[in-house]
């Protein structure tokens, strides 16, 4: 109850708490900005982004062990989204119009991953490409938990980045 601007701030946090219930119900980035920081992905380097420090508003990205990005496609005349995308126990390959290279990576692989090309399979809502910070050519693999395994600029490696990803998700060294 202290005069002066802390008293200020903190009366005014008080009311937002007691009125509004905003930190109960709209914490987006607590409930969707959970990131795993080590292990079950292929680490590319970037930093984390920044955080909000009270958990309220969401950057979506795709930086390994971010959950993936949220966008609407249209597939097949279907409107669906990323996550509805994501089939329960599958791997999710989503690459640029141009990565090619990475749907024959995943045929390789063998393991039944769902591949699509962003632009010619699945029609994009949004930049799709600027959202995830890849090239035309680029590519994210998703978990079937819906958290980003690994995030290529460009499909140079597209084998070898791949099986990597996928050995750090099932627990391997790499």
């Amino acid at each position: 109850m202290a005069d002066g601007a802390d008293g200020a701030t903190r009366r005014a946090r008080l009311r937002e708490l007691l009125y509004t219930l905003r930190p109960e119900w709209q914490h987006h980035d607590i409930e969707l900005g959970h990131s795993y920081e080590d292990g079950a992905t292929l680490a590319d380097g970037t930093p984390a982004k920044e955080r909000d420090p009270l958990g309220l508003g969401h950057a979506p990205g795709a930086r390994p062990g971010d959950r993936a990005p949220h966008a609407w496609f249209e597939h097949n005349g279907t409107r669906t989204t990323t996550h509805r995308l994501i089939e329960p126990g599958r791997f999710l390959l989503l690459t640029g119009r141009n990565g090619t290279a990475w749907p024959a990576a995943a045929r390789r692989a063998m393991l039944g991953i769902a591949a699509y090309v962003v632009g010619s399979d699945l029609v994009c809502d949004r930049d799709w490409h600027a959202l995830c910070e890849i090239s035309d050519t680029g590519a994210i693999l998703i978990r079937p938990d819906g958290h980003v395994a690994m995030r290529a600029v460009d499909d140079t490696e597209a084998d070898a980045l791949l099986d990597g990803a996928i050995a750090a998700a099932h627990g391997h060294a790499i």
